[in-house]
């Protein structure tokens, strides 16, 4: 199929259509790619910090926690010092002193 020279004056102006539609399809494309990654980029940063508000408020609740298990441990300690103690005090023995008889 040769090309005439009437199709030839009618194919050169719309070449350039063609190319600009081309290029507007592509940059549109690129466009919305962009955009889409710019998206996920800010729905990342939004869970990374629910992910760091959620970490800080239980690291709170750990702490509360752990300071009411060393407080329990500690009067454990103590209610057994005293328990030792008063046995001590109870068998008459003291450390530090000794009563002989001879």
């Amino acid at each position: 199929m040769p090309i005439r020279p009437l199709d030839m004056q009618v194919m050169i102006p719309k070449s350039s259509q063609i190319s600009k539609q081309s290029h507007q399809e592509s940059h549109k494309f690129n466009q919305e790619q962009f955009n889409l990654s710019m998206a996920q980029n800010k729905q990342n940063e939004k869970n990374q910090q629910k992910v760091i508000a959620q970490d800080e408020s239980n690291g709170v609740k750990f702490n509360k926690e752990q300071e009411k298990r060393n407080r329990e441990q500690k009067q454990g300690k103590q209610q057994k010092n005293k328990k030792e103690q008063s046995k001590k005090k109870d068998s008459g023995y003291s450390l530090g002193h000794f009563d002989v008889k001879v």
